[in-house]
């Protein structure tokens, strides 16, 4: 069971227990949803517990797979056990010098599709997904490629990607659940993005 923790337990310093292989071509916001989840917590209280020094879980108000500061790299490194190699490539940073000049998390950047972020929410469907994939992956995630303006289309299925669910039409907030499922739900009517 999913549990809302208290974000007043400090697991500041220490590693978290289970740390999830990050997939190829993960964002980085995709696999911090999975640690937490594979901790059985709620996404938002996973990081108030793991990073006090993101007040306000900021870490979920941001892109953080633009914004992703190299501290918050060093700190994901100690606590999963990965370097920081691997936790940057799996930022949208890490394409800096190839979709872009310079990538921050201050404005728009171009060739990436902004989430347009609200109070935790994800207002303009940035975020998009291919159903086939995350029906065939055996743990689904979300791909960095997903999220740049030029890829629209699934190569390996060859359908259009979608950027929210289906039934009513809420674009995707992947550190959201419905009722304790994983992210293959949208957060908002429980219907699955995959058929």
């Amino acid at each position: 069971m999913i549990s809302h923790v208290s974000r007043f337990i400090d697991l500041n310093n220490r590693k978290f227990i289970i740390r999830p292989k990050p997939e190829d071509d993960e964002l980085l916001s995709s696999w911090l949803v999975r640690v937490a989840r594979a901790h059985l917590t709620h996404t938002t209280s996973f990081t108030n517990m793991h990073f006090k020094e993101y007040k306000a879980n900021i870490i979920w108000q941001r892109d953080l797979d633009i914004w992703c500061p190299d501290s918050l790299i060093k700190r994901l490194s100690f606590k999963s056990g990965y370097s920081e190699n691997i936790i940057f490539n799996m930022t949208l940073r890490s394409l800096e010098g190839i979709i872009a000049d310079k990538i921050t998390g201050k404005t728009n950047t171009p060739n990436i599709r902004a989430l347009g972020n609200y109070c935790h929410i994800k207002t303009k469907g940035g975020l998009m997904y291919c159903p086939e994939c995350l029906k065939e992956d055996k743990i689904a995630y979300f791909r960095k490629i997903w999220r740049l303006e030029k890829h629209s289309v699934c190569y390996k299925h060859n359908i259009n990607l979608l950027d929210r669910c289906s039934n009513c039409l809420t674009p995707l907030t992947i550190s959201k659940s419905y009722e304790e499922k994983s992210f293959v739900y949208c957060y908002k009517c429980g219907e699955k993005i995959i058929s």
